[in-house]
């Protein structure tokens, strides 16, 4: 059950993987050649994020870029410089000012995580997926976020344990907010191994409901009682009998 959900990792770069705010001195830079393609990386960041990813392969890049006509290639050439590892398939790239969630394929869920240094992304991804905060310079006095943290200059092997906790936890808190559901999934899942069995001893083909009469009515594939240990059983096997025979419940043989 557990490797049931999928877990994805979106990481910002400007700020998060890069050095950006110590490059930046007016607006005009984001619009000069080899500004992107020159920001100093996050070493530690960059270095947790390859621990990271030789033990989980869902990792986007997800970053916004500006009108400027060298933003997308030469954001490019820095993912290939400094994470290669990571695809074009992997990299998201969001013109500014419109919905992230519009470029993320499939439903964001609890279980997709973004790695950024902008509180206002965070809270927006928030809204349905769990941010996590990398402090940096810039940053580091903003007490607004009230989420998942973790330190810029923190060691590599730190980073990549931390990522993975975060992930492990929440997956913890969605099977517990979920565990009657998952009861349920994991009851028909015993059922349905049953069923693709085919037949019970007499040869008669079952349908699922003969399957859930025998589970609840203590009874074995061929009508024979299957000896009941305690009241509580005994009980729920007369309730049963009973709803039967008021056609509550109906033998469907397909």
């Amino acid at each position: 059950m557990y490797n049931e959900f999928k877990c994805r990792l979106f990481v910002d770069m400007d700020g998060t993987l890069n050095c950006f705010n110590n490059h930046i001195d007016s607006i005009d830079a984001l619009y000069k050649k080899g500004f992107f393609e020159n920001l100093s990386p996050r070493n530690q960041v960059i270095k947790g994020l390859k621990e990271f990813m030789k033990h989980d392969k869902e990792v986007y890049i997800l970053t916004n870029i500006s009108n400027s006509k060298y933003a997308v290639d030469e954001k490019n050439k820095w993912i290939d410089k400094y994470l290669p590892d990571i695809d074009k398939q992997h990299r998201i790239f969001v013109p500014f000012g419109e919905d992230v969630f519009t470029y993320v394929q499939n439903k964001i869920t609890p279980t997709d995580f973004l790695l950024d240094d902008s509180i206002e992304n965070l809270k927006y991804w928030d809204k349905n997926g769990t941010g996590i905060k990398l402090i940096n310079e810039v940053n580091d006095k903003d007490s607004s976020w009230d989420g998942e943290e973790i330190h810029c200059n923190k060691d590599s092997l730190a980073i990549a344990y931390q990522l993975k906790s975060i992930q492990n936890r929440c997956i913890l808190n969605e099977l517990m907010y979920n565990k009657d559901f998952f009861i349920e999934e994991e009851k028909k899942n015993v059922i349905n191994e049953l069923f693709d069995l085919g037949d019970d001893l007499n040869g008669n083909n079952l349908s699922y409901r003969d399957l859930q009469l025998a589970l609840i009515t203590g009874r074995d594939l061929d009508g024979i009682d299957i000896p009941n240990d305690t009241p509580e059983e005994r009980q729920a096997e007369e309730h049963t009998e009973k709803m039967i025979k008021e056609e509550k419940y109906t033998r469907e043989v397909d």
